[in-house]
């Protein structure tokens, strides 16, 4: 028998995540436009792989769903894929987490309107293609 005595034991700790931002997000993001200028709504790459994955889609297709539509979708799988066989506790952050679980795998499920969230990760990633040139806007 083995005890532990005098040292907590990591079941012992209860696991609290906190964040603590000090109000810093607006610095932030004024940092982060003047370091590269029409960036500063975007805190990682793949709000920006999804919506010029979704541009390519729309290209591909011609007469299928616009840009819009198709990068809703690529999301949409993104967030599907990432939630499927997981722990809804685990993944706090993912979007889509009540809606995608009744939405069919299909591409036309997926870019319908109410599939998946009204403000996407891509949301803040429109200044980002027109700074980087990937799009016209």
């Amino acid at each position: 028998m083995t005890a532990a005595w005098g040292i907590l034991q990591p079941s012992d700790i209860p696991s609290a995540r906190r964040l603590q931002s000090l109000g810093l997000t607006r610095a932030i993001r004024r940092f982060n436009d003047k370091a590269v200028p029409g960036m500063g709504g975007l805190w990682f790459a793949m709000p920006l792989i999804w919506s010029m994955l979704g541009i390519r889609v729309a290209r591909k297709l011609e007469r299928g769903p616009g840009p819009i539509q198709s990068a809703n979708a690529v999301e949409a799988l993104a967030m599907k894929l990432a939630l499927k066989d997981r722990d809804d506790k685990e993944f706090l952050r993912l979007k889509g987490r009540r809606n995608l679980p009744r939405v069919g795998w299909a591409f036309e499920d997926l870019r319908k309107p109410g599939a998946y969230v009204t403000q996407p990760f891509r949301q803040t990633c429109t200044q980002p293609l027109v700074t980087l040139g990937l799009v016209e806007g």
